[in-house]
């Protein structure tokens, strides 16, 4: 996986912390521990899942994070790194349970340490029910993380051209920049993702922008040999 605006070591160190908080999203949301429910929830928990609500939302078991909810389990507790239950759900696209801890209190922004939301996850994952709900719930749609980066953003680089498709439905703003000088329609480009690229332009990307190492839209998809949207820009009016 590649970032434009990164270098080569930039951008390992970049995406090793992503994905850890993206992990750590999932697996390590502070709950009660299991001594402190009773039955008939289910108190199972696992290396993966430390917890028993957390356990319950990475199986999809929606009937036992409603009981756990209810014998006192916190839906905005957080670990040392901020994750939790919604954004476990989140990642994992599980839809149903995310509208049950949202019913029950859980925050739609709560943000991880690096900035991350559940909006990010679902959007990287391509979850667009989960999409769809966390903004119809309120999500801020063009939050970003530490990084800059937005929902729509990920989605771009991850190549879910149904969740950017929505989250552009929804206001999201396709000129964003993250940290490194990126745009969405960059990673369209430099990812080679022509549907998406195609999207960005429709909407109104901006196609002469350069990051912070003077790369535009039009040089990374030429680097990358994504012909089709090299054609796609030169088409638009992109500029050598």
């Amino acid at each position: 996986m590649w970032f434009p605006a990164y270098e080569a070591g930039e951008h390992a160190i970049l995406m090793q912390n992503t994905m850890k908080r993206q992990l750590v999203a999932l697996v390590l949301a502070a709950l009660l521990p299991a001594a402190a429910l009773t039955a008939p929830c289910d108190t199972t928990v696992d290396e993966h899942a430390p917890t028993p609500l957390m356990y319950s939302v990475f199986r999809g078991d929606a009937q036992n994070v409603r009981c756990l909810l209810d014998a006192g389990a916190k839906v905005n507790a957080t670990n040392g790194f901020g994750g939790t239950a919604l954004g476990a759900a989140a990642f994992s696209g599980r839809t149903d349970i995310a509208r049950l801890l949202v019913e029950r209190g859980a925050q739609v922004d709560a943000a991880d340490e690096g900035g991350i939301t559940a909006l990010m996850l679902a959007a990287g994952g391509g979850h667009t029910d989960t999409v769809r709900l966390l903004i119809d719930k309120g999500a801020q749609v063009d939050a970003a993380d530490k990084n800059g980066f937005t929902a729509l953003m990920l989605a771009t680089y991850e190549g879910r051209a149904d969740a950017a498709r929505l989250l552009i439905d929804k206001g999201a703003q396709v000129n964003v920049l993250n940290r490194g000088g990126d745009t969405a329609l960059m990673f369209a480009a430099g990812e080679g993702r022509p549907d998406i690229a195609r999207l960005l332009i429709d909407k109104g990307a901006q196609l002469n922008i350069a990051n912070k190492h003077g790369n535009t839209a039009l040089m990374l998809a030429t680097r990358g040999g994504h012909t089709a949207i090299v054609q796609m820009l030169h088409a638009a009016g992109a500029k050598e």
